[in-house]
């Protein structure tokens, strides 16, 4: 994994947001942290891209190339922020990855139709950070604490490069975004958030992190049905400091959420089709029975996979249910080629 910046193509949303786009595939949305921007993601943007991935990084309001919105004054205003450039863009199945106080966005919004997985990497907690000695520090000298807290949040091996790279990052950000995110934080404690999510959920943190110990990850994993991942990392900025392992980490959920399409194209056969199968929407598709399963053969209850009742071409599809896996039965789906013919994704490429 090289530090070359991706051929990232820059946009501005119709709410004024900018954010990077580039690659293509199934597509994965970057949220940076507090006071940083989306440049931190450029080893996870490049190696998702090169892995045949779609990278959508946004800079949140008062950050980055965003710093001429208005700062947001709730954690649910940036999401919703980043929700609609999702609807906006048509995005479907996106895995939205934050880190730090863009985990604590990533886990506020209010609309998740459009989310397949959240990645949160070392979502923060009030309850283990001294914010109200921090805002007389940062209105004393802001640039002296920009440059101090970069600092902190790497290991201090990492190269003088970096740090001054991650200084500069900082106090590139307000006074005033920086104070309004500051308040942001000042009042969150992730064990308040009421889940409004129904996908797969990661608690990624580093096991060593000093900055937000590793237990309230493992906490919010507990709380919310999720999956709590360590990292082997003395950072807080895990997603630089272990850069490789975080991107084997947000691959493996992209390649989860893929593995239902790719369970039901290996049970129904539909390697012997010529053409690719069309539908509307990836859920018509796993529509089908709950515990369906369809022998290898290609046979259906009654029905040959290559020659349906509306003649050659026709598919039957079965969604993949608990008992799958263990020869469980059931019935399945047709879909006609017809019937699919106006639909936007292919469901074998």
């Amino acid at each position: 994994m090289t530090a070359t910046h991706p051929a990232v193509i820059r946009h501005t949303s119709r709410r004024g947001l900018h954010y990077g786009h580039d690659g293509t595939g199934p597509a994965v949305v970057l949220v940076h942290g507090w006071c940083l921007n989306r440049q931190v993601w450029m080893y996870l943007e490049q190696a998702l891209v090169a892995g045949g991935r779609t990278v959508i990084t946004p800079d949140l309001a008062g950050y980055g190339q965003s710093a001429g919105l208005a700062p947001r004054t709730s954690l649910p205003d940036h999401a919703s922020d980043l929700t609609d450039l999702l609807d906006e863009l048509d995005v479907e199945r996106a895995v939205l990855v934050g880190f730090a106080f863009g985990a604590g966005v990533i886990c506020s919004a209010e609309d998740y139709r459009r989310v397949g997985a959240l990645v949160s990497v070392a979502i923060p907690s009030a309850s283990t950070a001294p914010y109200d000695r921090m805002r007389g520090a940062i209105g004393k000298d802001w640039p002296r604490f920009a440059a101090r807290s970069a600092q902190a949040i790497v290991p201090a091996e990492t190269s003088a490069e970096t740090k001054d790279w991650l200084s500069r990052m900082f106090g590139a950000t307000s006074l005033g975004a920086a104070l309004a995110g500051l308040e942001i934080l000042r009042l969150f404690e992730p064990a308040d958030l009421v889940k409004g999510w129904d996908v797969p959920a990661y608690f990624v943190h580093g096991s060593g992190d000093p900055i937000v110990p590793a237990a309230v990850s493992q906490e919010c994993a507990q709380r919310f049905g999720g999956q709590y991942v360590e990292v082997p990392s003395q950072a807080h900025l895990v997603v630089i400091d272990q850069k490789e392992a975080v991107y084997k980490i947000v691959e493996d959920v992209v390649t989860a959420g893929l593995r239902t399409l790719a369970e039901v194209a290996e049970l129904v056969g539909l390697c012997r089709l010529a053409q690719a199968v069309q539908v509307d929407q990836r859920d018509a598709l796993l529509g089908a029975a709950d515990q369906a399963v369809v022998p290898q053969g290609g046979q259906g209850p009654g029905h040959d996979l290559a020659d349906g009742p509306d003649g050659p071409g026709d598919v039957f599809v079965a969604r993949r249910g608990d008992e799958a896996g263990s020869g469980g039965r059931g019935h399945v789906e047709e879909v006609t080629r017809h019937a699919a013919a106006d639909g936007r994704e292919h469901v074998v490429r």
